[in-house]
């Protein structure tokens, strides 16, 4: 008899630990990365936020996906050539953003190579 209600004790008191377990809310941010100018997908953009620092590439088809605690972020997304987007979100609900990078081009002087 007090085997069975050791049991039954601890398997109450299990229950009531799993449910004492983290319930943060997630949510999920994703969306297409393109050129502004081409519309091709920049494929291996980088992903992320300032806060905590987690973050993602962009697939091969273009689309990224991070998932994420409810909170307030700066997303950042980069590509080397290319302006950088930040934008602050609240997230409180899953987000789709989809964003158009514009190609940053510097001009530089013209290099003469001479020989002796």
């Amino acid at each position: 008899m007090n085997r069975v209600l050791f049991l039954l004790i601890f398997c109450l008191a299990s229950a009531c630990f799993v449910n004492a377990q983290d319930n943060t809310a997630k949510f999920t941010i994703s969306g297409y990365v393109k050129d502004s100018a081409t519309g091709e997908s920049l494929i291996g953009t980088s992903v992320y936020l300032k806060e905590t620092k987690k973050g993602t590439t962009v697939n091969v088809y273009g689309f990224y996906s991070l998932t994420v605690e409810q909170g307030d972020y700066t997303l950042v997304i980069s590509f080397l050539g290319y302006k950088d987007y930040e934008q602050s979100i609240k997230l409180d609900k899953d987000l789709r953003i989809n964003v158009s990078l514009q190609e940053v081009t510097q001009q530089i002087n013209e290099v003469t190579v001479t020989g002796d």
